[in-house]
Parts: structure tokens; C-alpha cells; sequence
């Protein structure tokens, strides 16, 4: 993830789990906005947001709903780092094999909800200089400044031009409060083109 790339989700648009968004970011002391890039006179229900500020709202959450969880009597145990290799349904249960650090380990539950998230590629570069998708953005910041091209639209596009612009630049405010791109006069060859 990258600091400059904005949810495309507004607060208006998450139903509340436990808190809004709007009401975690309101309860943030200054230092945790200014981290997060956040104005607090900026928060409102249809603003977006930086990604970063999403995740740490829903992980913020997700901790809510396990102490609450706990609170009510219910026994949770949140297993990190822990990659699923195997499910087997057996006759009374079902059983999970999973790789910690090397090792593996077993658990056999009555009922799984298999919720796996993003489809990360095993190598994002396919081939010298042809990335197969824009994730993880860290590997974006590699490129070189360059003619690039970026097939296909919408937020993921953007997002890939802003983290590849964000190595090479950055964005700032000018006097009339007017967000603009300054590229690093180093790095003068870059350009790109979005190809629908």
C-alpha cells in the first residue's frame, strides 16, 4: 500500500461493525491523523480517505469485535501468520492443516468460513519491464523513470500510476491550496499513458 492511494469506499458507504468510520476517526488523538494523513476538520461521511487509513480502521475493528466477543463469554483465539495448506471434511468435523514457521499444525472445528481475501500473483513481473498486476505497490516503486503504459481503468490503474509518480515525485498544495505534481528533476523522462 501506498500513503497516496485513496479508498474508493466513503464512510457513508461501510455499514458501521462497531464504530463508523466518521466516529474511529473522530475518536483518533491529532498525532494518530497526522500519521494517517488525516484533517480533522476534513472527516465527514462522503470523504475518502487514504487506503492505509481503511485498514487500520477495519484491524481496529476486527480487535473491537474479539475483546466484545470475549466480554460476552465466547472463547476466540485469533491464530496469526498461520497459512492454510489443507481442509478436510470429515465424517463429524472438519480439520485444518496449517504451516507456522516451519511447522505444521492441526485443528479440527465443526463449521469454516473460508474468507481468503486478495489473490496476490507469485511474481508481479511476468517478464522484464511487464508487470501482470499493480500489487503489492512497493514493487511498482522499482521502475525505473521511463515511458510506461498501464492497461485498464478505474482505481487500480490509478493506483498504479500514483505509486510509480510517488517514487519518482510527489504531490503538494501549491499557494491557492491546489494539489499538484512535482516530479524529481532526476527523474524528467518519466511520462505514462492509461490504454482502455
Amino acid at each position: 500500500n501506498d500513503q497516496a492511494m485513496l479508498a474508493n469506499i466513503a464512510s457513508v458507504e461501510l455499514p458501521p461493525i462497531c464504530d463508523s468510520l466518521t466516529e474511529w476517526l473522530r475518536q483518533q488523538p491529532d498525532e494518530e491523523l497526522q500519521r494517517l494523513n488525516v484533517d480533522r476538520s476534513a472527516i465527514g461521511e462522503r470523504e475518502f480517505f487514504p487506503r492505509i487509513v481503511l485498514g487500520e480502521f477495519l484491524q481496529a475493528q476486527f480487535r473491537k469485535l474479539i475483546e466484545t466477543g470475549r466480554a460476552r463469554g465466547h472463547d476466540i483465539e485469533v491464530k496469526s501468520r498461520h497459512r492454510v495448506v489443507d481442509i478436510r471434511l470429515q465424517e463429524h468435523d472438519i480439520q485444518i492443516d496449517a504451516e507456522v514457521v516451519n511447522n505444521r499444525k492441526s485443528y479440527v472445528f465443526q463449521h469454516v468460513v473460508m474468507a481468503t481475501g486478495h489473490d496476490w500473483p507469485e511474481t508481479t513481473e511476468v517478464k522484464p519491464g511487464y508487470f501482470i498486476s499493480p500489487w503489492p505497490a512497493p514493487l511498482l516503486k522499482t521502475i525505473a523513470p521511463c515511458s510506461i503504459g498501464i492497461l485498464g481503468t478505474s482505481l487500480s490503474a490509478i493506483d498504479a500510476l500514483v505509486s510509480i509518480a510517488t517514487a519518482h515525485g510527489g504531490f503538494h498544495l501549491d499557494t491557492g491550496g491546489q494539489l499538484q505534481y512535482r516530479i524529481d528533476p532526476k527523474d524528467s523522462s518519466l511520462s505514462g499513458t492509461e490504454v482502455e
